[in-house]
């Protein structure tokens, strides 16, 4: 059983000091991450879960992941849809439109934490949508990802006949959307990774193509990453998933 001073070195908080790299990915096909499922039809939810791009770590070093994740020496943030080529945030719960157009098309947002309608227009809650993190306490533009609806017949082998009530339909991100995520690491834990899988360090890592999501094998979920030291606002962004 370690003693007083083993807990404390390894829980001191020099040892834990995170270093932040942001990822941006870009959708080179659809992808499909499913949210929700009605029998045959499937849709995507339009984020990267963070323990999707934590399995794309694990792929290339399963060790130091694994250990990185029992240790807290790793985290995996949530890949957000990009607003105006910069990292976004998810709509404030406060948000809301009109819910009839008056003029200005519905467009105007009206935060309800500091602000009242000042006529007889209802409001509703915007529910979805990304918003870039340095223009949240402005005139933001709200975005969402593009997205692409297929319909696929599975095949029988032998045959090449379709089968019987094996039409699929999947409504997925559009490629060409960009994500970004936030990587929090210790230098120590960054080079395990590294040794491991035989990269210069963690930018090289990562940097490249790779596959994510469901239905890989059916053009889906290829995916381009580029990855960089993080700044203050795309760290502070972060959604550990």
């Amino acid at each position: 059983r370690p003693g007083p001073s083993a807990v404390a070195a390894s829980s001191s908080p020099a040892a834990l000091a995170h270093e932040h790299y942001e990822m941006r990915i870009v959708a080179l096909s659809p992808l499909l991450l499913p949210a929700t499922r009605g029998g045959n039809d499937v849709t995507s939810r339009s984020t990267i879960p963070g323990s999707t791009l934590l399995a794309v770590l694990g792929a290339l070093a399963p060790q130091a992941t694994s250990e990185g994740v029992a240790d807290g020496s790793l985290r995996v943030g949530e890949g957000r849809p990009m607003v105006d080529g910069a990292a976004s945030l998810p709509v404030p719960f406060s948000w809301f439109r009109y819910k009839l157009p008056a003029g200005d098309g519905g467009a105007t947002v009206v935060d309800l934490l500091t602000v009242r309608p000042t006529d007889d227009r209802q409001v509703v809650q915007m529910r979805s949508g990304f918003v870039a993190a340095a223009t949240v306490t402005g005139t933001a533009a709200v975005a969402a990802p593009d997205m692409e609806r297929r319909v696929h017949v599975s095949i029988e082998d032998s045959t090449q006949a379709a089968l019987d009530g094996a039409l699929f339909s999947y409504s997925a991100v559009a490629a060409g959307t960009w994500f970004s995520a936030v990587i929090s690491v210790t230098p120590d834990r960054a080079s395990a990774l590294s040794l491991e899988a035989g990269a210069t360090d963690l930018v090289g890592l990562l940097t490249g193509e790779h596959r994510v999501g469901t239905s890989r094998r059916n053009d889906y979920g290829h995916v381009r990453a580029e990855v960089r030291v993080a700044d203050s606002a795309a760290a502070s962004g972060e959604r550990v998933s």
